[in-house]
């Protein structure tokens, strides 16, 4: 919450008098260190993650590709579907972080993997960019429609934010909030 008081004006999140300065590491502040130290270091506490079951999301004519699912209990908590960005995977980090506070949250939390990504390039005869929709399409269609579940939810990064936002603006009704 430090991050946010530091927003010109406040931000709509904190009066501009709240929350305490930020301060960086030491020995991290300046020249883009944090955002290295971040990338090659993992200080983070073990933690654990909701199990996961991976599915296979079929893409005609084109192969598959897969999703890891975690389900809640309750059939009717909202479904936070994440899309990673290029280069990355559904075990990417930040995707495994934001599925841990989803699940804990109480959202079902599926994690996409764009056709050719985590390794199962040999599932699908073509690789993904950021203006194809199919494969986010075809996940929602096998794993979330018609099963009873709450509202979609769809946050990507990065690349896959492209995606995210390129499926509300052509499929609106069935996504009832997106975030890049």
């Amino acid at each position: 919450m430090a991050a946010l008081a530091m927003v010109p004006n406040g931000g709509p999140w904190l009066p501009p008098d709240e929350g305490p300065p930020f301060e960086p590491f030491a020995g991290l502040a300046g020249f883009h260190r944090m955002t290295l130290a971040g990338s090659f270091l993992r200080l983070e506490a073990p933690r654990r993650h909701p199990p996961a079951e991976q599915k296979e999301v079929a893409l005609p004519p084109d192969g598959a590709t897969t999703v890891l699912c975690s389900w809640q209990p309750d059939r009717g908590a909202p479904v936070l579907v994440l899309v990673h960005g290029m280069g990355g995977s559904a075990r990417s980090s930040y995707l495994r972080g934001t599925a841990r506070r989803a699940w804990a949250a109480g959202m079902h939390v599926l994690r996409l993997n764009l056709r050719g990504a985590d390794g199962v390039e040999q599932l699908s005869k073509r690789g993904y960019h950021a203006g194809l929709v199919d494969d986010l399409r075809a996940a929602l269609a096998t794993w979330v429609e018609g099963r009873g579940l709450g509202p979609v939810l769809l946050a990507g990064f990065s690349l896959g934010g492209n995606v995210v936002l390129r499926l509300a603006a052509l499929d609106g009704p069935r996504v009832a909030a997106g975030v890049a």
